[in-house]
C-alpha cells in the first residue's frame, strides 16, 4: 500500500509554528538552567520587597526598637571603617583603625554589623536611613520561606512544599521580627540555609561540606548561638549513622569529612570579625567573658517579676512562651504533624536521619534557652530559630 503523502504545498499553520518554536525555547537546557537559578533570587526579592514596603515608614515614622537605636552608632562606624578601608588601606586595618571601625559594642557578632554597614553606604537620612536598615532584614526573611520550601520538597510531595513556608510567615512574631534590623531574623535565615545544607547528606560530598564550614561560620559570626546549630549537626550526622545501624565504619571517607568541616566553622568566623584581628585571643576570651556575664533583663510571666529585681525566670517559661506566642491553628498543625511522625517512629522503632535532624534542630534553641543559666525574657526571641523547623 503506497505511503500517504506528507508535503503540503501549503505554509504550516502560523500559531502552530509559535507553538512548536516557543516549546522549543522552553525546553532549551541553557534556558532551563537560567530560569531555575534566577527563580529563586527572583522570589527572595519579590517577597523581600513586598515585606519592607508593608513597615516603610509612613504616619511621621516607624518608631524605632531597643536594638535599632543602640546598634545604630555601631552601624555607622563600620560603614566609615568600610570607606577608610577602601581609601586608605594600611591605617583601616592598623589596630587603631580596626578600633575606631569596630570597638563600639564589639561584642556584636559581625555579621549584623556588615549589614548594618552596607545601608549607610545607600543614600538617604533620617527616617530614611532606618527605613534603609530594615532592607536587609526583610531579604533574609523571604530568603528564609524560600529555604524551608527547598528543604520541604525534600520531605513532602512538591505539590506541598508551599505549606512550611507559609506557616511560618503566618506566625505574627517572626513576621514582626522581620522587620526590625536586629540579629533575629538573620539567624533563622543561617539556621535555614545549616538545615539545607545538612538535608543534603554534606558527609556525601566535598562541595556540600565546604559550604557547611561556610554556613556554620556565618552562624557563629551572627550569634554565639551557632554553637547550638554546631551542636545539632553532630548529633545528626552521629546518630544519623548509629540510628540506621551501620556501625562506625567509613568514618574516613564520610562523616570525618563533614566533621572536619565542621571545626573549620569558627575559623571562617573568625575571618570576616575584624575586631578580632589584633589579638584573637584576648579578644575572643572578653567576648566570652560577656556571654556569661550577660544580664538577665527584667520580664513579667505568670503576674509576677522576675530575673532583674526579682527571683530567675523559671525553666519552663520558654517552653510556655512558645506557645502562648503561636496561634492556636498552628499549634494545632504542629502537634499533629509531631504525633504523626512519632506514632510513625514508634511503630517502625527507627527515626529516619531527615527526621532526627528536624528534631535536633528544633528541640536544640528551646532546650539551650531552658537551663538555668540561660538568660530568659522578651518572650520568643532568643529562641526564634526553633520555628524554622518547627513549621
Amino acid at each position: 500500500m503506497p505511503c500517504k503523502q506528507t508535503t503540503c504545498a501549503e505554509p504550516p499553520c502560523t500559531g502552530a509554528l509559535f507553538h512548536s518554536t516557543l516549546i522549543t525555547m522552553l525546553e532549551h537546557p541553557l534556558r532551563n538552567a537560567t530560569g531555575k537559578l534566577l527563580l529563586g533570587p527572583g522570589i527572595v526579592i519579590f517577597l523581600g520587597a513586598l515585606l519592607w514596603v508593608s513597615g516603610h515608614p509612613r504616619w511621621g515614622g516607624p518608631g524605632l526598637t531597643w536594638d535599632e537605636a543602640y546598634y545604630y552608632p555601631a552601624f555607622r562606624d563600620a560603614s566609615q571603617w568600610v570607606v577608610n578601608l577602601f581609601q586608605s588601606p594600611g591605617t583601616a586595618l592598623s589596630q587603631d583603625g580596626i578600633g575606631a571601625g569596630w570597638a563600639e559594642i564589639n561584642e556584636l557578632p559581625p555579621v549584623t554589623k556588615w549589614l548594618g554597614a552596607a545601608t549607610f553606604l545607600l543614600p538617604g537620612d533620617g527616617w530614611n536611613r532606618l527605613a534603609a536598615l530594615r532592607v536587609f532584614p526583610a531579604l533574609l526573611f523571604s530568603a528564609t520561606l524560600w529555604l524551608l520550601w527547598r528543604c520541604a520538597a525534600q520531605l513532602v510531595p512538591r505539590r506541598w512544599a508551599w505549606l512550611p513556608p507559609a506557616l511560618y510567615a503566618s506566625h505574627p512574631v517572626v513576621t514582626g521580627h522581620a522587620q526590625l534590623a536586629a540579629s533575629e531574623t538573620v539567624f533563622c535565615a543561617v539556621t535555614a540555609l545549616v538545615l539545607w545544607i545538612v538535608l543534603q547528606r554534606p558527609e556525601r560530598s566535598i562541595r556540600h561540606s565546604m559550604l557547611l564550614a561556610v554556613a556554620l561560620g556565618l552562624a557563629l559570626a551572627t550569634k554565639v548561638n551557632g554553637l547550638i546549630l554546631c551542636v545539632a549537626v553532630v548529633g545528626v550526622l552521629v546518630g544519623g549513622r548509629l540510628l540506621a545501624r551501620r556501625g562506625m565504619g567509613g568514618w574516613l571517607r564520610h562523616e570525618a569529612v563533614a566533621l572536619a568541616m565542621l571545626l573549620a566553622s569558627p575559623l571562617v568566623a573568625l575571618a570576616i570579625w575584624p575586631w578580632m584581628w589584633p589579638a584573637v585571643g584576648e579578644r575572643l576570651a572578653g567576648y566570652w567573658r560577656f556571654i556569661a556575664e550577660h544580664s538577665h533583663q527584667g520580664t513579667w510571666f505568670a503576674g509576677s517579676r522576675w530575673n532583674f529585681g526579682g527571683p530567675p525566670a523559671p525553666i519552663y517559661y520558654p517552653l510556655a512562651m512558645a506557645h502562648l506566642a503561636t496561634p492556636v491553628a498552628l499549634l494545632v498543625v504542629f502537634w499533629v504533624g509531631a504525633t504523626t511522625v512519632a506514632t510513625r517512629a514508634l511503630r517502625r522503632l527507627r527515626l529516619p536521619r531527615r527526621e532526627l535532624a528536624l528534631l535536633l534542630f528544633l528541640l536544640g534553641p528551646i532546650c539551650a534557652s531552658s537551663l538555668p543559666s540561660s538568660p530568659k525574657y522578651d518572650g520568643v526571641r532568643l529562641f526564634l530559630p526553633m520555628f524554622v523547623p518547627a513549621v
